[in-house]
C-alpha cells in the first residue's frame, strides 16, 4: 500500500513540474534549503525586440545642441552605465527617444 502513495507521490510531482507548479514541501520545513523557494522560472527575454528597439536607439538623429542636468538614484544610474557600455547608446540619447516616442509624453508638461 505504502509503494502505490508513493507512486502517486511521483506521479502528481512530475505533473506538477510539468505544469510548471513547484511541489508542496514536505517534512520539516527548517530542513529545507531556503533557496530552493525562491527559484522559479525566470522571465524569458524576446531578444528580436531588445535589438530593434537598440538599433532605433542608435539610429535616433540627436539634432539639438542643448545640455540638461538631472538627478537620479544610484541604482537607475548603474542602469544607464551598463546600458551605454553594452549598446554604446548615450543617455541623454535614451530621454529624448523616450520623450518622443512615448505617446503622450510630451503632453504631460503643456497640462501643468
Amino acid at each position: 500500500m505504502s509503494q502505490i502513495k508513493s507512486l502517486a507521490e511521483q506521479l502528481k510531482s512530475k505533473l506538477e513540474e510539468q505544469k510548471g507548479i513547484l511541489p508542496k514541501p514536505s517534512g520539516n520545513p527548517a530542513n529545507e534549503n531556503p533557496t530552493a523557494k525562491k527559484a522559479g522560472k525566470k522571465p524569458t527575454l524576446d531578444t528580436d525586440r531588445i535589438a530593434k528597439l537598440i538599433e532605433s536607439l542608435q539610429n535616433f538623429p540627436m539634432d539639438g545642441q542643448e545640455k540638461i542636468l538631472i538627478r537620479i538614484d544610484k541604482r537607475s544610474m548603474n542602469r544607464l552605465r551598463g546600458f551605454k557600455v553594452a549598446s554604446n547608446v548615450d543617455m541623454t540619447r535614451i530621454f529624448v527617444f523616450s520623450q518622443k516616442t512615448i505617446p503622450g509624453s510630451a503632453n504631460i508638461f503643456l497640462k501643468h
